[in-house]
């Protein structure tokens, strides 16, 4: 499920679902795709996030609206690593 680098997380899990808080230390130059065995939703919880997907823009994680995602993404903070958190939420199938 995961290989974005973080600086600190919390894992949870119940039965397919897993949770997680993540804050990525890489910035945008650094780029390593996750890629999801299902559908996973992130919401953003502090500071600014962007998902960028291959051979697409990247697109801004909005405060207020779950992101989700089924394809390689890659996560990193535009204000500079490890300055924003969100919670992953995967759904395996």
């Amino acid at each position: 499920m995961d290989n974005t680098p973080v600086n600190d997380a919390v894992h949870a899990q119940n039965g397919n679902t897993s949770f997680e808080i993540v804050s990525p230390v890489h910035g945008s130059n650094k780029v390593r795709y996750t890629r999801p065995n299902g559908k996973e939703v992130l919401v953003l919880l502090s500071g600014k996030m962007k998902v960028r997907f291959p051979k697409e823009s990247s697109m801004d994680i909005p405060r207020d609206k779950p992101v989700v995602v089924e394809k390689p993404y890659n996560l990193y903070c535009p204000d500079g690593p490890g300055t924003g958190r969100a919670l992953r939420i995967t759904v395996n199938p």
